[in-house]
């Protein structure tokens, strides 16, 4: 059966005002939200694999909720880490607009951690509910050794913390880097606003479609010559399509003014995005190579 893998934070949330004439609430959020969407909503022959740590002390009670999953991968449970749950103090300001305060200390992945769960996954649903879910490094490790595709809402990689636990909008350092990871990704308004004071602008920036790199590679101990030249002309169709890329980021760039204050950003943008797709170009590159001379040695 194909497995969509979620990953980002299980939060119990204490709400204030999203309803005025009601007490605060107190219920599970994040990526709860989610995995009750994807429940409702994948085809029958999903199933969902919750990639998400949870605190000690609300451990039993996120048992209780995965439970209720009715498309959950038989014996799939979160990771129990002796941190406290995060926790969120959520006060609505209008239908709109909310403050958040948030507690706890789950840690995000490491690829070492991530990336053994993740190969026997058909996608994978990403979202940043805490912001701390996933550093660059382990998301870009995460596009270059998981090749299906990756639908990333970046949330709150767009909100830096106080001391206090106030949750507050920032820009996103590197979001080029940070966008080359994920196939499709997810953001407000007021976020992309932190990328560009005209984010209908920017958007049409984005219409270069990212290379995949080919699903797998043949071993070449086992492999029949049929298998090899088929990943041959996959990898002659993967260097074609990054050669693409860099084409249409170059008539992009070209496609803006020169006098516009936003042309300087965009080419740096422009540049980390075609450097991330040449470095797995030349990584796979390099692992089909061995495989070839693995196939050759056989005689």
């Amino acid at each position: 059966m194909p497995k969509v893998g979620v990953i980002g934070s299980l939060v119990w949330d204490l709400i204030h005002g999203r309803d005025p004439l009601a007490p605060p609430t107190e219920e599970w959020g994040g990526i709860a939200y989610a995995l009750g969407g994807l429940d409702a909503s994948l085809p029958p022959d999903w199933q969902i694999v919750p990639l998400i740590k949870v605190g000690r002390d609300l451990a039993p009670e996120a048992a209780e909720l995965l439970k209720g999953l009715a498309r959950l991968e038989p014996g799939a449970r979160c990771v129990e880490v002796p941190a406290p749950n995060n926790r969120v103090v959520l006060h609505y300001q209008s239908a709109e607009r909310r403050c958040e305060r948030m507690s706890g200390g789950v840690p995000g992945w490491t690829w070492l951690e991530l990336g053994p769960m993740v190969m026997d996954l058909d996608a994978i649903y990403l979202n940043f509910i805490s912001g701390f879910e996933l550093t660059l490094g382990t998301a870009q490790a995460l596009r270059q050794g998981f090749p299906g595709p990756i639908y990333a809402d970046l949330h709150s990689l767009f909100l830096g913390m106080h001391h206090d636990g106030i949750r507050v909008l920032q820009p996103l350092a590197d979001p080029a880097a940070w966008f080359g990871c994920f196939d499709a990704v997810q953001l407000n308004e007021d976020e992309m606003r932190q990328l560009s004071p005209d984010p209908l602008s920017l958007s049409a920036q984005a219409d270069c479609t990212y290379p995949k790199a080919p699903a797998s590679i043949p071993n070449g101990a086992t492999a029949s010559e049929q298998e090899m030249l088929g990943a041959m002309q996959a990898f002659k169709a993967y260097d074609a399509d990054v050669k693409s890329f860099g084409a249409c980021l170059d008539q992009e760039t070209k496609e803006k003014s020169a006098g516009t204050a936003q042309l300087m950003q965009l080419k740096t943008m422009q540049s980390k995005k075609l450097n991330a797709a040449v470095d797995e170009l030349q990584a796979k590159a390099k692992e089909f190579n061995e495989q070839v001379r693995a196939f050759k040695a056989r005689g």
